[in-house]
């Protein structure tokens, strides 16, 4: 029973995480919050692709190598989107602030 359960289908090999980030509860964590988000959103509707690195490297954790073969580009592709995603980012939170 206990090698059915640890099996790679059954998500044995998967590391359970515990967030324990309070951002949201800080002085001003909820604009943070919300700052980002909007950036998000306005990556999504102008670069999608760059928006869909972020989601896989960020969020998914996917290293670049495997976005790159996830996605069928270059390595460098990848991440030279991700460089560009991250100047964005970074350019529309700290003009939200």
């Amino acid at each position: 029973h206990v090698r059915a359960d640890m099996a790679q289908k059954r998500g044995g090999a998967i590391e359970f995480v515990t967030l324990t980030t309070r951002a949201g509860d800080s002085p001003g964590g909820g604009r943070e919050i919300l700052a980002v988000n909007d950036a998000l959103a306005e990556l999504e509707r102008q670069q999608p692709d760059l928006a869909d690195v972020v989601d896989l490297k960020y969020f998914c954790g996917l290293s670049i190598d495997e976005i790159a073969a996830m996605k069928g580009v270059s390595a460098r592709t990848v991440d030279r989107n991700w460089q560009k995603a991250r100047l964005f980012l970074d350019a529309a939170i700290s003009d939200d602030n």
